[in-house]
């Protein structure tokens, strides 16, 4: 298995993000955004074509060797991490669910009463249904994921998906020119 150099926050080794490079460049904006504000972090992984959990033998070493590539970066925190595995399969000739969420026991505790226990299930649900990803893409379909996930770890509490919009504007927040504080500074100078 072969890894980028250490950095990287979406690790594309299977190819399903679009051609487009502004895709994986969003998702790393707004995963950089989630992590400066707050103490989460996020990971996207698509692994290689015959590398993902369909192989029971060798997946270990590629979770095992994922870890240890995400673990190089000095502000990883295991415990704080959502990663979502983005992995087409099928069941029985047919398609099935590509997202799985794997998050922190120690996470899951800590955001108990604020996060649904299973808001990262319904979230893979919603993204990984197979009418939505035959016509959307098992990248776009896990993009959308992504920002979800990263838009509820912003907003700090969440029982369902938000909405794509919602989504879209937590996950990439707009900071203002200035502060209420200076703009009232500013007026009551004059």
């Amino acid at each position: 298995l072969k890894l980028p150099a250490p950095g990287r926050r979406v690790l594309d080794l299977g190819g399903l993000l679009p051609a487009a490079i502004e895709q994986e460049t969003e998702l790393e904006t707004a995963i950089d955004l989630l992590e400066k504000d707050t103490p989460y972090r996020f990971r996207l992984f698509t692994p290689p074509p015959g590398f993902g959990p369909e192989d029971k033998f060798g997946w270990p070493k590629v979770v095992k060797a994922v870890g240890q590539y995400f673990a190089l970066e000095s502000q990883w925190d295991a415990g704080s991490a959502v990663v979502l595995v983005a992995s087409p399969r099928s069941s029985a000739g047919r398609m099935a669910n590509p997202l799985t969420f794997s998050v922190a026991r120690k996470l899951t505790e800590k955001l108990q009463y604020r996060i649904a226990s299973d808001l990262f299930v319904k979230i893979s649900n919603k993204f990984g249904d197979t009418q939505l990803v035959a016509r959307i893409g098992d990248g776009e379909a896990a993009a959308g994921a992504a920002l979800n996930a990263i838009a509820c770890l912003r907003k700090g509490a969440c029982m369902q998906p938000l909405p794509e919009e919602e989504a879209r504007v937590l996950a990439f927040p707009r900071q203002p020119a200035v502060t209420t504080e200076e703009a009232l500074r500013l007026v009551n100078s004059r």
